[in-house]
């Protein structure tokens, strides 16, 4: 006969196994259920072609599309402003691109400025690292283009900020920032001049002009 002591132990050893089990099938169950949370759960990357393809989707272009090479922010003012100023220049939308953006830049600059020149023949898309205002030296680039804007009859401004989307095709970009300004864009005046530049900036242009930051 098996003395009390042994039976208790192999009571408790059941039990310990038994329970042991029970708790290898939960944590199994656990590591299962995030590894098919973590299937499910979309990268930035790829939210951010969702909602611009999403937004895009019913916007035909007539005309095609081309990036605009960057170069430095000097000879980005530069190329802008020249397309403010040609004839051949149809309408020019700038944008302003969100504080927070999906996309994985290491920019700390936002918002940057974007713009979309309409030509007769063509679409011509300024985005990526092209222009900001969140620095004083780099706001007076920004001060120039909208000094020029302001002037011309033809430059428009969009209301809500987009997503950084250098990263996506133009033409993909371009529909999306067209649908974006549909029942969003206003015509960029010496008043309507400080809305824009509302989503630029949370400081004013007078206190960016008197304050070396």
């Amino acid at each position: 006969m098996d003395s009390p002591l042994y039976e208790i132990l192999t009571i408790v050893g059941i039990f310990g196994a038994y329970k042991f089990g029970k708790y290898e099938g939960i944590n199994q169950k656990i590591k299962e259920e995030a590894d098919n949370a973590e299937e499910k759960t979309e990268s930035n990357e790829e939210k951010l072609f969702n909602l611009v393809f999403a937004a895009a989707k019913n916007v035909t272009l007539d005309k095609p599309s081309f990036r605009f090479e960057l170069g430095n922010t000097t000879q980005n003012k530069d190329a802008l402003i020249e397309k403010i100023e040609d004839p051949n220049t149809v309408k020019i939308t700038l944008f302003a691109t969100k504080r927070e953006v999906l996309a994985n830049t290491f920019e700390t600059n936002l918002p940057l400025v974007v713009a979309l020149v309409e030509t007769n023949t063509n679409y011509l898309l300024f985005d990526g690292l092209f222009l900001t205002a969140a620095r004083n030296p780099r706001y007076y680039e920004v001060k120039r283009v909208l000094d020029e804007a302001i002037q011309s009859t033809k430059v428009n401004y969009c209301s809500k900020p987009v997503e950084y989307t250098r990263d996506l095709n133009e033409d993909l970009v371009v529909k999306y920032l067209i649908n974006e300004s549909n029942n969003s864009s206003y015509l960029l005046t010496a008043d309507s001049r400080k809305s824009y530049f509302a989503i630029l900036s949370n400081i004013t242009e007078k206190e960016l002009s008197s304050k070396d930051i």
